[in-house]
């Protein structure tokens, strides 16, 4: 069964990029062979209303070239900080080979090729990425010992330059776009699902070989439209909170995190020394 995504969670840009994606995985295929005619050219119908009411903004916007070329850049970083952190676990010292594990562990929760997200799951992606380096002291501690702070400073520069200039994009064509494309996704909307819906009922009578391969792209392509939403939330909920005094009748927490007036016992991390390595700080 092919994956639905849940169209209302995303906004009009996503909207019309998901169904220009959809149109180039099927046209990679033999329509005729498909099965699927009469519901694909009603699909690329409503897709030519989308794209003619959003300007088309791919290729027309002024700012395509900048984030063309931002976007390559900030992809570089991105790979460039895998590939050096992929060498240094091998590393002879303990120390950094031991931070080149946890960095790429955590550049790993987020995705085996990130650079491969859409435009604004990748923005939102990195931006998280980057929140976790500057806020948790092992990660800050590891990008200290293998000297990249500097690099991670420059991935979030290039970050924080493609998602304003990415945005300045979309505001300049909400102006126009917003009021028409509320008037056309609900067609668009049943046009999707009653595509998907053919490709299913076509899956389970004839089940080719080129059918399949048809479903399994579809719901690689889901998959990611589904995220966004998710990843959108994740930024919102990632922003770092103040923290705030007890309230009365609780009991003071110490730096250590133990309340006032409890035994402290036996701790890996020491209280009054230094530990003898810097590799002490990512245990």
């Amino acid at each position: 069964m092919l994956a639905r995504v849940n169209l209302n969670l995303l906004r009009n840009h996503e909207f019309v990029q998901l169904f220009r994606d959809m149109k180039g995985l099927i046209l990679m295929h033999d329509t005729g062979k498909l099965m699927i005619e009469e519901e694909f050219k009603a699909f690329v119908t409503v897709l030519d209303e989308l794209d003619e009411v959003f300007g088309n903004y791919n290729r027309m916007s002024k700012y395509t070239q900048q984030l063309v070329r931002i976007g390559k850049e900030r992809n570089q970083a991105v790979s460039g900080l895998k590939g050096y952190m992929r060498v240094m676990i091998k590393h002879y010292e303990q120390d950094k080979s031991k931070a080149a594990q946890l960095l790429l562990a955590r550049i790993e929760s987020y995705g085996s090729s990130i650079p491969r997200l859409n435009d604004e799951a990748e923005t939102t992606v990195i931006k998280n990425l980057v929140d976790n380096f500057e806020q948790d002291i092992r990660l800050k501690t590891a990008l200290e010992i293998l000297d990249l702070t500097a690099w991670v400073g420059h991935l979030k520069s290039k970050n924080d330059e493609f998602s304003e200039i990415y945005h300045q994009r979309l505001s300049d064509l909400a102006v126009k776009s917003n009021a028409s494309l509320a008037k056309v996704r609900p067609k668009a909307y049943q046009l999707y699902k009653e595509l998907i819906d053919r490709i299913n009922a076509a899956l389970m009578v004839f089940k080719t070989p080129q059918l399949k391969k048809l479903g399994r792209q579809i719901n690689v392509l889901s998959k990611r439209y589904q995220d966004i939403p998710k990843l959108r939330r994740r930024s919102t909920s990632s922003a770092p909170r103040r923290s705030t005094s007890s309230a009365p009748g609780r009991s003071k927490t110490s730096a250590t995190g133990h309340s006032a007036g409890e035994k402290v016992g036996s701790s890996k991390r020491p209280i009054k020394r230094m530990p003898h390595s810097r590799l002490d700080c990512l245990h």
